[in-house]
């Protein structure tokens, strides 16, 4: 999908066909966030011609759908990646009990709108969407239409408290966990004392440094 999106937004807006989405993938969620829960659903928003314009999160190296992370949730997702006899929380339940073995926290500087953090990172996740992963909501307030992104930033957290913290993350209560720092902005900034990798809907985007900014109702959708 991430594919197809980036190929889409190389044609001008007003020539732009909208995007439908069949949800036959692993993880699913961009299309559980339009109503999209099975090909039969699309196929009847597609019959309707029910549309709608959605935002995207733009980085130096393309844009993308719904969530975008790095730190714990990268690796995490890049293990996912390679792990394909699972598919949706399976694979990613298994893929966050394999990556506490060897992860390591990440020293960063995120910036945003109104603040700044400096000091070590287990994961942030900049949400256009609310989910991902097979339905975790790590970025629960956020909004396909609000021309914002949601930042969930995992201060430094042990990796006890973070399998503890891991199942709160399906009903978005992880929200009030003392580690959580989470804020509605139009752009982050995020640097890191090495590079690490972002992955955004499923798919490795690039390497930090990167600057996330929202490009307000760029896309239409069937939905």
């Amino acid at each position: 999908m991430s594919v197809v999106v980036n190929g889409l937004v190389q044609t001008p807006k007003a020539e732009r066909p909208a995007l439908a989405i069949l949800p036959v993938g692993r993880g699913n969620d961009f299309a559980a966030e339009l109503g999209l829960n099975g090909i039969e659903q699309t196929l009847d928003a597609l019959a309707r011609d029910e549309r709608r314009f959605v935002d995207l999160a733009k980085t130096e190296a393309g844009v993308f759908l719904g969530v975008g992370g790095t730190g714990f949730d990268a690796q995490a997702a890049r293990r996912a990646q390679n792990t394909p006899l699972l598919s949706g929380r399976l694979v990613y339940g298994y893929a966050v009990l394999r990556t506490l073995l060897d992860f390591r926290h990440l020293e960063a500087r995120v910036r945003y709108d109104g603040g700044v953090y400096e000091g070590p990172v287990t994961f942030a996740a900049v949400g256009n969407g609310r989910r991902y992963g097979g339905g975790m909501h790590i970025t629960p307030e956020a909004k396909l239409e609000d021309g914002l992104l949601d930042l969930c930033l995992v201060r430094d957290i042990s990796r006890a408290g973070l399998l503890f913290m891991f199942p709160t993350v399906f009903s978005g209560s992880h929200l009030g966990h003392w580690s959580v720092e989470y804020r509605k902005t139009k752009f982050v900034e995020i640097e890191t004392e090495e590079p690490a990798e972002f992955f955004a809907d499923g798919e490795f985007l690039q390497e930090t440094p990167l600057r996330i900014d929202v490009l307000p109702g760029e896309l239409e959708v069937i939905a």
